[in-house]
């Protein structure tokens, strides 16, 4: 019998870095300026998009009834220590909730995230990390290392994926059911990488690209997303037309 369930449309935003643009980043577009970071939450609000929380994101994995019309998850990847001068008050003061995805051998490092191409900073420590949860933000993985999946060797792969899931649930607490592909690579099986998710318990598993999302996904371990920019419009690139 065909899944009669509505298909509905989710924007999944990707930022990485906000802050002051360095003469690297405006080739490498890894950040944003705190103020068009919240322009582009201005727009949000404006246009009438609804940020999920988790609890609204784990039913739109299975149905999307009820689901706003106009969904949108923030996700963040790093995160850097700056995240809590520019990013949350920002997200507190909409009321945004957040996904902020986290590698935890690097957890209170000094780190470039994005394959250096972006200066390196200081990363949050694990107690700015409990802070943030508190500010309905939630934490997920961006792998143990933070490495591409597929420079990571097949017997390191599980230690990546379920070793950065142990991690996090012993510093914070609570379950970690979100895992970003650094880069968007899913490594060089990507089959067997979706498999140590499953495994590993994981519920979602999100690229860096592709546009927006329909919920519920076709897989729920290749969920596309949009990669914010400077530059990038939001009232154009979001599902729909403005109302």
């Amino acid at each position: 019998m065909p899944d009669e369930r509505p298909a509905r449309r989710l924007a999944v935003l990707r930022y990485r870095k906000i802050g002051p643009l360095t003469e690297e980043d405006w080739l490498t577009t890894t950040a944003i300026p705190e103020e068009r970071f919240r322009s582009q939450m201005g727009t949000l609000r404006r246009h009438r998009w609804i940020p999920l929380g988790m609890e609204e994101f784990r039913a739109a994995l299975e149905n999307p009834v009820g689901l706003p019309e106009r969904a949108v998850l923030l996700t963040f990847e790093g995160v850097y220590r700056s995240f809590l001068e520019r990013v949350l008050p920002n997200l507190v003061r909409y009321r945004y909730p957040a996904v902020a995805f986290v590698a935890p051998d690097i957890v209170g490092e000094t780190a470039s995230i994005h394959g250096g191409m972006d200066e390196p900073e200081p990363i949050c420590d694990w107690d700015d990390l409990r802070s943030l949860r508190s500010e309905m933000v939630t934490i997920g993985s961006l792998g143990r290392t933070g490495r591409s999946l597929s420079d990571i060797g097949p017997s390191d792969l599980e230690s990546e994926i379920t070793g950065s899931k142990g991690r996090l649930q012993k510093e914070l607490g609570g379950e970690v059911e979100l895992f970003a592909y650094p880069e968007g690579d899913p490594g060089e099986d990507p089959d067997r990488t979706v498999r140590t998710l499953r495994v590993a318990g994981y519920r979602a598993a999100f690229l860096a690209d592709g546009g927006p999302a329909s919920v519920p996904p076709e897989n729920p371990f290749s969920i596309p997303r949009i990669s914010m920019s400077p530059g990038t419009d939001l009232a154009k690139v979001l599902p729909g037309d403005p109302p």
